[in-house]
């Protein structure tokens, strides 16, 4: 029968490094994903108004909202929600 053979120093060496590295990205790893949850919960798609200029004799309260559903970098795709609607202004209700 063969008897085990000792493992060299430098192979030790090598485990120790190796699971030093493991142990300091396990480490980061809590942070990074609490960080990036945070990220994703605390995005907004951002609205826009746009105020557009009405008629002097019917003076209105535009508003209208364009919000950013999703985007494809690939595919070169955005899609977008408008919705929006017109009112008199409050000088011109009765």
């Amino acid at each position: 029968m063969q008897q085990a053979r000792p493992v060299r120093l430098h192979h030790r060496l090598a485990l120790v490094v190796i699971a030093a590295v493991l142990l300091l990205l396990l480490a980061q790893l809590p942070p990074v994903v609490r960080d990036t949850l945070q990220t994703m919960q605390s995005f907004r798609s951002p609205n826009f108004s746009l105020s557009a200029s009405g008629d002097d004799a019917t003076p209105v309260e535009p508003d209208l909202h364009i919000e950013l559903v999703s985007h494809d970098d690939v595919q070169r795709m955005v899609t977008r929600r408008v919705s929006g609607h017109r009112l008199p202004s409050q000088g011109a209700r009765r």
